[in-house]
């Protein structure tokens, strides 16, 4: 298998067949993200990922085979022609393949019409997972996402035009302190009005080596605190008002609540709420301290922020604030 830049994928994805079409990120600038910060992008040749399908054909029996999900960071940036030729080869080698995912940035839908979307969800394209971080224009700039709320509607339009599926993550505490509910209302006018088939909140982890790191040393940028991330996922509860799935259990989180919504909000609000009111801020540190630390690149190393990291990187929050709740939950939705 050819696996030239690190696998990424969602914690839905867990059980997917991964196929790299792609290397690196295309953007690759948001100040927040330095997972592929030193790797070259590029787009794999149709050869090599023919010859990595038919490896794939020979996967142990028991190992699912009905979805393969494509790397890496943004790999439906490709053109339609070669998106089309890529789930022709994966039908070729893996019939029982029913489903093809991958990550998708906004401005990789622009140049593809909702027949051309139309006809790759008719391949088998669907849930594609849209890191859209925030509906906040600001927020969008001042993390150089490269493109705006406007974009999101637009793009996303066509998704649910040509009835393809997707996923959306948002970012909890992208605007630091005392900003919090200010994006959580502007993200959730913008989801109301995409209605994706799920919501994946995750709370912002400063890496060592990402440009926002630099901004925080310099104090141009102060995190949120742990309890105002949480108070921001009540204000953006309270003010959803799409039909989706709302999946808050990325690891970055200090806790594991999900649901449907609206019939789940008045419960999804109360125990955010309750565990935001109960929770220990310094034990929430460190949690994201330690995460930060399991996330940290081998390359980050020598940071400054290391030493404080390598003194955390074992500590672990109370298993009262481990709280699961949720109905209708599939670990493989």
């Amino acid at each position: 298998m050819h696996f030239t830049s690190p696998v990424h994928r969602p914690a839905n994805e867990s059980r997917s067949i991964f196929l790299q079409v792609t290397s690196g990120c295309r953007h690759n600038n948001c100040r927040f993200c330095s997972y592929f910060r030193n790797v070259r992008f590029c787009a794999s040749p149709l050869e090599e990922v023919e010859s990595d399908l038919a490896e794939l054909e020979h996967l142990p029996r028991h190992f699912p085979k009905q979805r393969v999900f494509l790397q890496a960071a943004d790999a439906f940036c490709l053109d339609y022609d070669r998106l089309m030729r890529i789930a022709e080869l994966i039908g070729k080698h893996l019939p029982t393949v029913t489903s093809i995912g991958a990550y998708a940035r906004i401005d990789d839908i622009t140049n593809k019409s909702v027949e051309q979307l139309r006809s790759l969800k008719d391949a088998g394209y669907e849930n594609l997972f849209i890191g859209i971080e925030t509906g906040d224009d600001h927020l969008l700039k001042l993390m150089n996402k490269g493109f705006t709320s406007a974009d999101i509607l637009r793009e996303c339009g066509k998704l649910n035009e040509a009835g393809l599926t997707f996923t959306v993550s948002i970012i909890n505490g992208l605007g630091g302190h005392n900003y919090g509910p200010y994006s959580a209302i502007k993200t959730a006018r913008v989801l109301n009005e995409i209605q994706p088939a799920s919501i994946r909140p995750e709370s912002l982890t400063v890496m060592p080596n990402s440009p926002l790191a630099d901004d925080v040393r310099l104090g141009a940028f102060a995190e949120a605190t742990e309890r105002e991330r949480l108070n921001e996922l009540v204000v953006l509860v309270d003010n959803l008002e799409c039909e989706t799935r709302f999946h808050a259990t990325q690891a970055t989180l200090p806790m594991r609540i999900f649901g449907n919504l609206p019939t789940d909000k008045r419960d999804l609000h109360e125990a955010i709420a309750t565990f935001a009111e109960q929770a220990d801020e310094d034990e929430l540190r460190q949690h994201r301290l330690r995460v930060t630390s399991m996330m940290m690149p081998e390359h980050a190393l020598h940071d400054p922020m290391t030493p404080l990291l390598e003194t955390t990187k074992n500590a672990s929050v109370s298993p009262r604030h481990n709280i699961s709740w949720g109905r209708d939950y599939n670990p493989l939705a």
